[in-house]
């Protein structure tokens, strides 16, 4: 669970799955890179399932959904249909389409929000002969080049630059992270509800516990600092909305607790 909202993903760009592996002289690695080879001579991606097969082979989803615990790259819903996603369009940057690098995870709803966008601050890098050594590991080096507007969780850690409020939006005064809140629409009413229902939770077990211990001071301080901790133990990545139930515990919890 899946920028926290979005938060940053450690991706290991040497533990590359085998199908994926251009030196791996295993039958499916050999595919693939046969199959990035026809993308290459042909100038473009072919959207078809002989090619689109290939960048959702098992061993991809697995390392990929581990990584992701379960959850979006973007909105960090956990989901049961999730997308292997291109951070880079495949239909532009045709010879990324099985690059490690360039894959995640995506709901439904962020994969058809953020469809082909890919807007750089630059010009957009283009396919030359000296960057098969590392197609693999491409990305960093384009990121330099073409300052994409789209936030990638696994280059920067967007839980400095997004803040929240009490009904669940998501800001930023980051200009990509304001570009990739839109394009991917993060604040579309399912995401704000399901973000505000955990704050809605805790209200909900401290207001009981007010009535419980009404005549007793020190059990209702115990009682809250209980329900803090229980909070604490659901702030892990592997939870959904990590990032929002992460900036709540550090600036919405308190307000919420004295009202």
């Amino acid at each position: 669970m899946p920028i926290r909202q979005m938060i940053k993903i450690n991706k290991d760009y040497i533990d590359i799955p085998r199908s994926l592996d251009d030196k791996c002289h295993a039958r499916p690695a050999i595919t693939t890179n046969c199959r990035r080879r026809e993308l290459i001579s042909a100038g473009k991606y072919i959207d078809n399932n002989k090619y689109n097969s290939r960048y959702k082979r098992n061993d991809i989803k697995e390392k990929l959904t581990d990584l992701y615990h379960h959850k979006c790259a973007f909105c960090e819903t956990r989901v049961e249909q999730l997308h292997v996603e291109h951070y880079r369009p495949k239909t532009y940057y045709y010879w990324l389409a099985y690059s490690w690098d360039n894959l995640l995870l995506a709901c439904p709803t962020c994969n058809e929000c953020k469809g082909q966008k890919f807007d750089v601050k630059t010009k957009k890098a283009v396919y030359s002969l000296t960057v098969d050594k590392k197609i693999n590991k491409l990305g960093r080096i384009y990121d330099r080049i073409e300052h994409p507007l789209l936030v990638n969780p696994e280059a920067i850690d967007p839980e400095l630059y997004l803040t929240y409020d009490e009904t669940g939006a998501m800001y930023s005064t980051e200009p990509c992270f304001i570009w990739t809140i839109d394009a991917c629409n993060l604040n579309r009413t399912y995401l704000k509800d399901e973000r505000r229902k955990i704050l809605n939770e805790i209200k909900h077990k401290v207001n009981q516990r007010k009535f419980v211990y009404k005549n007793n001071k020190k059990e209702l301080k115990t009682a809250i600092k209980n329900i803090v901790e229980d909070f604490k133990l659901e702030t892990g990545d592997q939870y959904a909305y990590a990032g929002f139930r992460r900036y709540a515990l550090r600036n919405l919890l308190k307000k919420l607790l004295a009202s």
